[in-house]
Formats: C-alpha cells, sequence, structure tokens
C-alpha cells in the first residue's frame, strides 16, 4: 500500500473526462507553442543569417587559400612528376642492361667453357697425331675463340659502363628530388 501510495501520483490515470478535454488540450499547447515559435524566429532567424554569413565567409577564405597553395605547389608538382618519370625511364634501362650484362656473362662463362674443351681436345690430338695439319685448325679455332672472348669483354666493358652511368644518373635524380 506504501509503495502505491508513493508513486500514485507518477501515474496517469486517464478518466473518460480528461480524454474528452485532451483535444482541447493539444490545441491550445500547439497555439502556445506556435506563438513561442513566432516571438523567437525573429531573433533566431537574425542568429542563423549571422552563422550563414561567417560560414560564407570562412568557407571563401578556404577557397582562397586553397587556389594559393595550389599556385605555390602546382610547378612543384609537375616538376616532382617529371622527375618521376624519369628515374622510371632509367631505372627500366638500368634493368635492361643489368640483364644484358648478365646474358653476356653467361655467354662468356659459355664460350670460356667451349675454350677449355678445344684446347683439351687440342692436347690430346697434339699427343696422338704427329700431322700438323688438324693442329693448325685447333690454333686457329682457339685463336678464334680467344679474338671472340676479348670482344665479349669489351662489350662486358661497354655495358658495364653504361650500367655504371645509369646507376648514378638515377642516384643523381634520387638525390635531386
Amino acid at each position: 500500500k506504501l509503495e502505491l501510495e508513493r508513486v500514485a501520483p507518477q501515474l496517469k490515470v486517464a478518466s473518460a473526462a480528461a480524454e474528452t478535454k485532451d483535444w482541447r488540450t493539444h490545441l491550445e499547447q500547439a497555439r502556445k507553442h506556435r506563438r513561442r515559435v513566432a516571438e523567437a524566429f525573429p531573433e533566431a532567424r537574425a542568429r542563423l543569417e549571422r552563422v550563414a554569413e561567417d560560414v560564407a565567409a570562412a568557407l571563401a577564405k578556404i577557397d582562397q587559400r586553397e587556389r594559393f597553395v595550389n599556385d605555390q605547389l602546382g610547378p612543384l608538382a609537375a616538376e616532382y612528376k617529371e622527375k618521376r618519370e624519369k628515374m622510371q625511364e632509367t631505372q627500366e634501362r638500368y634493368n635492361a642492361s643489368a640483364e644484358t650484362v648478365a646474358d653476356l656473362t653467361n655467354e662468356l662463362a659459355r664460350v670460356s667453357e667451349k675454350l677449355e674443351e678445344v684446347r683439351t681436345t687440342m692436347a690430346e690430338g697434339a699427343e696422338n697425331v704427329a700431322d700438323a695439319t688438324p693442329l693448325n685448325k685447333l690454333k686457329a679455332s682457339v685463336e678464334g675463340l680467344r679474338s671472340e672472348m676479348k670482344v665479349m669483354e669489351v662489350r662486358i666493358g661497354v655495358v658495364s659502363n653504361a650500367l655504371l652511368r645509369m646507376d648514378l644518373e638515377r642516384r643523381d635524380a634520387r638525390s635531386a628530388a
């Protein structure tokens, strides 16, 4: 009972009489709220217009600063893009040259093996044959292989030089960027 007495005022007990007056109460409340809104509207409108003006001014400042930054950084961005493209081209040339050096090194190793085989064959043939004709052919082959090896070594030197030069250019491009 005590609990009921304590919470009774908080409970809304709707009676039949209260329900008939309910729409009138709502209508009166709506009119009251309308008057309050009408009274507060001019002041709120003025404040909102000031806020809108402040926001518009802030947006104009931001737009102006953004254009300034774009004007200042535009040439730098273009230069950066150009340097990056140049570095990529240099990197591609470097990779191609490195591949060429690897191919030439492999070819030199193959030619060296072939030369070693010819030398072995020549040494065996010199022991078995007294005729000088096969020996002369082998000597000519060895000389041909030696000259081919010299040409290969020169080509490897040229490609290594080009590779080193591209590597230096790439490093210069990196340090300049």
